[in-house]
Parts: C-alpha cells; structure tokens; sequence
C-alpha cells in the first residue's frame, strides 16, 4: 500500500520537474523542451499543464499544426 501511494506522488512530482525545467529552457533548446513535456504528459496522464505549456511553446515558435 505504502508503495502505490509513493507511486502516485512521485509521477505528478517528476512531471511538474519537467514541465517546469521545460519552461526554463524553451528558449535555447525547444527539441529538449518539447521531449520533457512528452515525458511529463506520460508521467502525469490525467494533468493538463504539460499540454498547456507545450502548445504556450508552440504559440511563441509558430509551431501549429
């Protein structure tokens, strides 16, 4: 039980990592960027902010679909 609890924190702990480091470097390295929110949105399945931050990024470079 203890270790399913530790589970549940550390995914949305490590995804909001990424997403944060992701925002500190989208400046100089956007392919970086890009891969660790792919990583937070896997960590974290049910949260929004990696998707939130990836399309802010995608916004700023004109990186739309």
């Amino acid at each position: 039980m203890l270790a399913a609890c530790g589970v549940a924190i550390a995914g949305p702990w490590l995804a909001e990592r990424d997403v944060e480091r992701a925002g500190a470097i989208f400046g100089t390295r956007p392919l970086e960027a890009y891969a660790r929110l792919d990583r937070a949105a896997d960590l974290d399945p049910l949260g929004d902010r990696p998707a939130l931050v990836k399309g802010s990024i995608a916004l700023r470079y004109g990186d739309l679909p």
